[in-house]
């Protein structure tokens, strides 16, 4: 009864409080300013902020003076607006700013959507009208535009894990309406679980769900089991159906039966080229950096192209607007330390996270046998985020991470590199659009000497890009989104003056593309999103001569001359998406398209560290085209979700070994051929949660894929190297108490199909395998996984400033179980 009382007594100081802002005495003056010089000073007296309109008060042709000491805040605005034709009204702890004007029509409520404590902005919030039944949703940036009627009408603001908003407001032109959502600490007690961003029953949906679309919090990850206290993105998702480990237990990823390189990765818009620490067993994005994160896996936006299979989206946090925070932890694995605050307070911000390995002395004993050091790993995410005006903000994102492993006469280490430069500009309440520069690089090198051979070698795949993106509100049931990207893509060697260093790909291409599509509504119950986008692609002469492989298995010899265009590809690929809700618990979905990918990468033939060989695409190695359709029905009840896909992609020019025998990097595309690669497959999730106190969810994927060469198989169909027939995940969570929670994962799968040799014969003492024309005729044994965690609560830790609540969590025990079964 008295922590209820708390409860409710905390909930009322909050509406309180919220309440009070234009009731704050304040003691200003004014001589001769503007309206906005005016409030400007006001925000930085009182510390609360003002929406609106700046064009709509530079056209207030008055200026403002006055003496006020100890004046209430409503009487001061009174006297700023007065004999003008604008009010104010508090909002979700803001004061908004709105023109009163006797006129008919529509107007376009826009702005942002921020978490309260941090400000950054929320993405994928939703604002609500239910009176006329029209919403939308924030983007990737949190901003958001809505049409609705002039007039006094209700809204909802919401966003998963934050506490509404319902207020109400008289809209008579258009308004800049920015919110600040509070974190509902009562939500994140209970238990939520959704499937491929399936909502749930509520009746002020502001829009239909989007199966095909996974959207991934820290609080959802936080619900998984964390092998060694590392919460990992990727492992999060190999629990949704359709997306499983390419490794058993490994971070790496593939989707419906396409490669690893088939995925597009992106940090904060920056592509990603290798995303795993310590040889694929960890993912390279920091949890503690982690903002939101969204997979496309059906319907992939128009404005992606540079990957076939699917898309993962990750944004990282932009930093503290309103007080410094240092953070930081130890476990098995790595060692993590994070701050973030404002360079200006609620005008710029920065994040900075860094994360080491730090293996005790007792892992070593088990590398003993081998004579390997401890590998090892650092990344850094650091972050810039500067409020110029209410129109313009920009984004300064850095990373780099770099691995590390040797032995007595080896050495390997590999990393990333990755810089971005983002302008977000607001040209109206309906136009809005985002500028990226980006650079990204992958590098990884070995080197070995011994008193047999002495060898070296070492890549860069260097991308640099631009990307220019608008969305044009046009109206409530309307929605124009249009862009463009170039990229220049290269490949270069280690040091090439080594006569002993091996040589690998260089290769110089421009990868472009231009796009536009539409979203309609048609209604609360049908909706349509088409479009169309078009790459182009260029390969740039290097001075290089390389060897193709034709079906007949000849080769043919091509001379690049450096600095020269060849091969310009181009190719059209249209995209549509149909939603349609039958009623409040049902929803059907059919998407169908193409997705171009102009870069191949091909995994190193036995290696088992991160070798990759990227090239680009020529018109013998021509673009990977992705024709992919699929349909889906979601079912919602009170207790449970359920839904179901099915699915079938056609992809041409897929590259596979004309021969399953190691290959000198620098003569790869001698040892390859195109090909189709054929996909079916049907996957089902069942959601439950009938108490506070357990959740499950049940993912199934059913997969069969063949694959076509001619050259391979005697041109006869073999399974693709990424099928897995059967993969089955099961997800439990237990909340015992306030203070004891266990979580629980079983994941069970397919093995791989491999070409398995049939002999061997030695030279000189070395022993070269034998294989026979069957491709992939042999399959690994199924494989199974337990994953638990028990994770103890010692302690709540109360401020009394303004009611904020932290919780003190600790993991006492992390236990992963691991066997392999036929």
């Amino acid at each position: 009864m008295r922590q209820l009382f708390i409860a409710l007594l905390t909930c009322w100081v909050h509406v309180l409080y919220g309440q009070m802002s234009l009731e704050q005495r304040v003691s200003v003056q004014f001589r001769d300013y503007s309206v906005e010089k005016c409030l400007r000073i006001i925000e930085k007296k009182t510390g609360h902020s003002f929406s609106y309109n700046s064009k709509q008060l530079h056209s207030i042709d008055k200026k403002v003076s006055g003496d006020f000491s100890n004046t209430e805040l409503s009487v001061i605005l009174d006297h700023i607006f007065k004999e003008t034709s604008f009010k104010f009204k508090e909002i979700g702890n803001q004061v908004t700013i709105y023109e009163l004007k006797a006129s008919e029509g529509n107007v376009v409520i826009s702005g942002y959507v921020r978490d309260r404590e941090s400000s950054e902005e929320l993405v994928g919030a939703r604002i609500y009208f239910p009176a006329y039944q029209v919403g939308c949703l924030a983007n990737s940036y949190g901003y958001y535009s809505v049409e609705i009627p002039k007039g006094n009408t209700d809204f909802i603001v919401s966003s998963v894990g934050m506490l509404k908003i319902r207020d109400s407001l008289y809209a008579d032109d258009n308004i800049v309406m920015n919110f600040e959502l509070e974190e509902d600490t009562v939500l994140l007690s209970t238990i939520e679980v959704h499937a491929d961003s399936l909502r749930g029953n509520d009746k002020y949906e502001p829009d239909l769900p989007y199966l095909d679309r996974t959207v991934v919090t820290k609080q959802a990850m936080s619900r998984v089991p964390a092998v060694n206290g590392e919460m990992d993105i990727i492992k999060y998702l190999q629990q949704f159906p359709g997306v499983a480990p390419s490794t058993a237990g490994g971070a790496s990823f593939q989707v419906r039966g396409s490669g690893t390189g088939n995925n597009l990765i992106l940090l904060d818009e920056i592509p990603i080229y290798h995303p795993t620490h310590l040889l694929g067993l960890y993912s390279i994005v920091n949890a503690d950096a982690l903002k939101s994160a969204t997979l496309y896996k059906d319907f992939v936006p128009l404005r992606f192209g540079t990957r076939n299979s699917s898309v993962l989206q990750i944004q990282t946090k932009e930093g503290n607007l309103n007080k410094h925070h240092l953070s930081g932890s130890l476990g098995f694995v790595s060692g993590r330390l994070n701050w973030e605050g404002p360079i200006v307070k609620n005008k710029a911000s920065f994040y900075l996270s860094v994360r080491r390995s730090t293996f005790p002395a007792i892992a070593g004993q088990f590398l003993t046998d081998q004579k390997l050091t401890l590998p090892s790993f650092i990344d850094i995410n650091g972050k810039v985020n500067v409020h110029l005006n209410s129109n313009n903000r920009i984004y300064l994102t850095s990373y780099a991470g770099k691995d590390a492993l040797s032995d007595s006469l080896s050495k390997y280490d590999w990393g990333n590199r990755a810089l971005a430069f983002r302008w977000n500009h607001v040209f109206n309440g309906k136009t809005f659009s985002n500028l990226s520069l980006t650079h990204s690089e992958f590098e990884y090198g070995y080197f070995h000497n011994s008193d047999l051979f002495f060898d070296n070698f070492r890549q860069r795949v260097v991308t640099d890009k631009l990307n220019y993106d608008v969305t044009n509100y046009f109206s409530s049931t309307l929605k124009f989104n249009y862009g463009l990207s170039i990229g220049w893509l290269r490949t270069r060697n280690g040091d090439s003056s080594d006569p002993n260093s091996t040589l690998f790909l260089q290769r110089n291409a421009l990868v472009n593309g231009v796009y536009f599509s539409a979203e309609k509504k048609f209604g609360q119950h049908f909706k349509v999103e088409a479009g169309v986008r078009v790459p182009v692609s260029f390969h740039i002469g290097t001075q290089d001569t390389t060897a193709y492989l034709n079906e007949d298995l000849s080769l043919t010899q091509v001379i690049y001359d450096k600095g020269k265009v060849y091969d310009p590809l181009f190719f059209v690929d249209p995209r549509l998406l149909v939603s349609s809700r039958l009623n409040d618990k049902n929803l059907l979905q059919f998407s169908a398209g193409i997705v171009s990918q102009n870069t191949h990468i091909v995994n190193y033939v036995n290696y088992f560290l991160p070798v990759e060989i990227w090239t680009t695409s020529n018109a013998r190695l021509k673009p990977e085209h992705n024709f992919q359709t699929s349909a889906a029905w979601v079912h919602n009840e009170k207790s449970f979700q359920t839904s179901a896909t099915i699915y079938y992609k056609h992809v041409l020019n897929v590259l596979d070994y004309a021969s399953p025998v190691f290959t000198s990097s620098a003569d790869i595309e001698s040892n390859l051929l195109p090909g189709i690669l054929n996909v079916a497959g049907a996957e089902f999730m069942i959601n439950f949660h009938v108490t506070t106190r357990y959740s499950m969810s049940v993912a199934y994927t059913f997969m069969k894929t063949s694959q076509l060469v001619k050259g391979i198989n005697k041109n006869n169909p073999y399974p693709a190297a990424n099928d897995r027939p059967h993969y089955l995940s099961v997800s439990q969570y237990f909340n015992f108490s306030k203070k004891w929670k266990l979580s629980a994962n079983f994941t069970v799968q397919s093995g791989k199909a491999v070409t398995l040799p049939n002999g061997q014969f030695v030279i000189d003492g070395t022993a070269f395998p034998v294989y026979d024309d069957n491709r992939n005729a042999e399959r690994l044994p199924f494989f199974s996984r337990w994953d638990v965690t028990l994770v103890r609560k010692f302690g709540v830790y109360k401020r009394r400033d303004r009611f904020e609540h932290y919780e003190l969590l600790r993991t006492i025990q992390s236990v992963r179980g691991l066997c392999s079964t036929r």
